[in-house]
């Protein structure tokens, strides 16, 4: 398989150098500084084997800007066959290219879904985009074929969830482990949230339901859990802040 991604520090330039390391293909669109990048170590090898490709829809020289940064997601999505979001948050550029791509139907996307993710990965999980695991990357004998299975089976389904296989009558066998959609815990998104918009400053019983929209109870009930396990603290002035 060929990867399309970008050359960000992180997941993008991770897999870019990985893809590489084991003889694959890669295509990095750029959103700055392409004359730049071409002249970098990390991809002189592969520029001289021809197994990158280093493209932009901007000038070669243009320098970073974060409004060029999200307009280039379009491009690596369709360029794709389909998208694997890593890991993201509920707000920037990451999550506007996948919410974009929900909305526009270009690829069917995928979002890591694991014990620990970020609350953006269970957000867009719960609004439909098929997740895959560890589980899935270390059990199935071919990335290529996973991704094709379960891409016909999102589009079959506009939910983006996996069905489970039909079964005929009298089978006693059991659908495979990896078409079990994981459970999507909102308290897991509460506490995963509430770290970063209390992290700097306490906030009110009042402010944290109306951030999260919902009743003031559920609010309290959140709270007093996360407080007895120890996951935020309460605050002066009856608030409450991310330990």
């Amino acid at each position: 398989m060929t990867v399309i991604s970008s050359d960000m520090r992180g997941a993008d330039r991770e897999v870019a150098g990985a893809t590489l390391a084991n003889n694959g293909k890669v295509i990095c669109v750029l959103s700055d500084s392409l004359e730049k990048t071409l002249a970098t170590k990390r991809y002189r090898e592969a520029l001289a084997a021809g197994t990158v490709a280093l493209a932009t829809p901007f000038s070669p020289e243009a320098r970073f800007k974060v409004a060029n940064a999200i307009r280039a997601n379009k491009y690596q999505y369709a360029l794709s066959d389909v998208a694997v979001i890593v890991e993201t948050r509920q707000k920037g550029g990451i999550w506007l290219g996948a919410d974009e791509n929900r909305n526009e139907g270009w690829v069917p996307a995928f979002v890591r879904a694991d014990a620990v993710m970020p609350s953006g990965n269970l957000a867009l999980q719960h609004l439909g985009l098929s997740p895959i695991t560890h589980q899935d990357v270390e059990q199935c004998a071919s990335m290529r074929d996973f991704f094709v299975e379960h891409a016909l089976s999102a589009r079959r389904n506009p939910a983006g969830l996996r069905p489970a296989p039909a079964r005929s009558a009298g089978s006693g066998s059991s659908p495979p482990r990896h078409t079990e959609l994981p459970s999507f815990d909102l308290y897991s998104v509460f506490i995963t949230e509430f770290r970063l918009i209390a992290a700097a400053a306490p906030r009110s019983e009042d402010e944290i339901a109306a951030h999260f929209g919902v009743e003031l109870d559920q609010a309290r009930n959140w709270l007093k859990r996360a407080v007895a396990e120890g996951a935020i603290r309460a605050a002066a002035a009856g608030g409450y802040q991310a330990c």
